[in-house]
């Protein structure tokens, strides 16, 4: 019988050291993940940091009755812009008229003119910019602003 204890607490002692590794190996693929997230995070970030992007004009008309051109001038440094979401708004009721994505890839030191054809439901005196990156995965990943780069008129 005392042969039998004893296999018993060595099987019992295995079987808790198991479940332990195991225990360990999800934990571990948890914070591996976070971890990797975190990382793609940053590295977005770290490209966004250095983007100089500005609205240097609007001309047309951006109301109801017709369209405008917005000209966006990106300077030097920073990572590869992707493209840039461009929102138009009418301040006076704080109302987004319409949001654009304009999906070309921004070289820097260049000016590009973007033509908005729509006829806007409500009066549009201002419009924003924001420039975005995709990730590895093909998704658009905002940069991130203090402020959005915006331009009344």
């Amino acid at each position: 019988m005392r042969n039998k204890q004893g296999l018993s607490t060595v099987i019992t002692t295995l079987i808790i050291i198991l479940l332990v590794l195991i225990a360990i190996g999800i934990v571990w693929v948890v914070v591996r993940n976070l971890i990797n997230q975190g990382a793609r995070t940053g590295d977005i970030t770290t490209q966004c940091l250095s983007i100089d992007m500005s609205i240097t004009g609007v001309t047309g008309s951006c109301n109801p009755t017709g369209g405008c051109a917005v000209t966006i001038y990106r300077g030097a440094g920073g990572g590869n812009v992707d493209g840039v979401k461009m929102v138009f708004m009418n301040k006076s009721t704080s109302t987004t008229t319409d949001i654009m994505d304009i999906a070309t890839s921004f070289e820097p030191l260049g000016t590009y003119v973007e033509k908005n054809q729509t006829a806007f439901t409500f009066g549009v005196d201002n419009v924003q910019i924001t420039p975005y990156i995709k990730d590895s995965t093909g998704k658009e990943q905002l940069c991130p602003q203090p402020q959005p780069v915006s331009f009344d008129f």
